[in-house]
């Protein structure tokens, strides 16, 4: 037994609740559990009792074992001084508590265990798949809604924090965000320390100029370092060497990046090369890139200088193949760079219509195709575009990774059914009676 377990059984009234009487023998009767606090405190506010011919309001709180008010310090917490019930799943103490308690021990019906235990000891990637064609599409469909709201939300605090530490400039957030997606999982934290130690200006200032672009972004990276054998990267490693001094730059350091598992496309010096295309085509793109949202053209056909045609590092020269970006690239910063961005612009803007506009645009475009979306059967969770695959992600990682089914409204549904195909009724019905 968990304690989030058993707030779901009081919250949804999971248990036998006629005849339900307090340890103490008085008459109880439950007219609004209450509402479940999320944060510090007691586990339920707004709550409404009746023991005997009393009617109480105030807060409840949750535990699996009545010695547990003590072992967590409640009694010194002045926080939980408007309890009017506490509910415990086996009362283990025989004292009086200076308030009345309901024992739930005997009252919840072992098939919310035995179905609570089936999902969570599920081997699988998705606990509850087995499950998952049961589940109306209503249900679904509302979920998927709240959880892309959900991930909105998440990558809004990290932009808003980025337009604090940049001091409210959008061109420079925008900058740091994009860098983070184009560093992928391994090399997010060193692309934003990367730029974090390149003002933005200095790159402004020579955007004109390809050639410097690129020194000063693989220089800053610390791919210009040791000793070089070609004609080109040298070339690039004497201009950043004459720039680092003209602006006093210091280098990240090179082992910092990752390159392990990384396929060569995505290296993290051929993101660089791109993007350095990107700011010399398009400066400043961040007003370009939401101005020009439906088609993307700043993403779309970018390629790397001549060297990198036939080089993914700076070693002898390997087979030729573009690395320009395609359609596919465009989108996948679309949905993860310039949407959230878009989002947020009309929240700190209070201009509800362009955060609509950001909603709309992400399900006009294709689902997002991977090893997290690949989970799902399309019988089981539906992923006809970046909106739904976007909530797919979001219900991964947040929920199902980290068993959270009792959080998520496709387990709360399992779990708050009384009968499934996975249950006998007879033994529902035996329990029942």
């Amino acid at each position: 037994m968990k304690e989030d377990l058993l707030q779901f059984i009081w919250e949804y009234r999971k248990f036998n609740s006629f005849n339900l009487f307090t340890t103490c023998g008085k008459s109880l009767e439950i007219l609004n559990p209450g509402k479940l606090n999320k944060n510090d405190g007691p586990d339920f506010f707004m709550s409404k009792i009746k023991i005997d011919e009393t009617i109480w309001v105030g807060n409840i709180e949750i535990h699996i074992n009545a010695s547990d008010w003590f072992k967590h310090q409640h009694q010194n917490d002045k926080k939980y001084d408007n309890i009017i019930l506490h509910v415990v799943f086996k009362n283990d103490l025989k004292i009086d508590f200076p308030f009345p308690v309901l024992e739930l021990q005997g009252k919840i019906p072992p098939i919310l265990f035995q179905r609570y235990l089936q999902i969570m000891e599920n081997k699988k990637d998705i606990l509850c798949q087995d499950y998952l064609p049961e589940i109306p599409n209503i249900i679904k469909t509302n979920w998927k809604e709240r959880l892309l709201i959900e991930r909105l939300e998440r990558k809004n605090k990290e932009i808003e924090t980025l337009l604090l530490e940049t001091k409210n400039n959008w061109e420079y957030a925008f900058f740091r965000y994009l860098g983070r997606y184009l560093g992928g999982s391994k090399n997010k934290n060193t692309f934003d320390l990367l730029f974090k130690s390149l003002d933005l200006g200095i790159l402004s200032k020579h955007a004109d100029n390809l050639f410097q672009i690129e020194s000063l972004l693989l220089g800053q990276a610390g791919f210009l370092d040791g000793n070089l054998k070609e004609e080109y990267p040298n070339k690039i490693k004497e201009e950043y060497l004459f720039l680092k001094h003209k602006y006093n730059l210091t280098p990240i350091p090179l082992f910092l990046w990752d390159f392990k598992s990384i396929r060569p496309h995505s290296f993290p010096n051929i993101r660089l090369v791109q993007l350095a295309q990107i700011i010399h085509l398009h400066f400043p793109f961040f007003e370009k890139s939401i101005s020009s949202i439906n088609s993307s053209p700043i993403f779309i056909n970018i390629n790397a200088s001549n060297y990198w045609e036939n080089h993914y590092l700076f070693k002898p020269s390997s087979q030729s193949i573009s690395k320009k970006t395609g359609v596919n690239f465009a989108n996948m910063i679309n949905i993860n760079v310039v949407f959230p961005f878009l989002y947020t612009y009309g929240k700190h803007m209070e201009k509800s219509e362009i955060q609509e506009n950001a909603l709309q645009y992400i399900r006009n475009l294709k689902p997002e195709k991977n090893h997290i979306t690949a989970l799902f059967k399309p019988n089981e969770v539906e992923n006809k575009n970046a909106a739904d695959s976007q909530s797919i992600i979001q219900l991964v990682e947040n929920y199902c990774s980290k068993k959270k089914c009792l959080n998520c409204a496709i387990g709360n549904k399992i779990l708050r059914e009384e009968k499934t195909k996975f249950v006998v009724e007879e033994e529902w019905l035996s329990w029942a009676n």
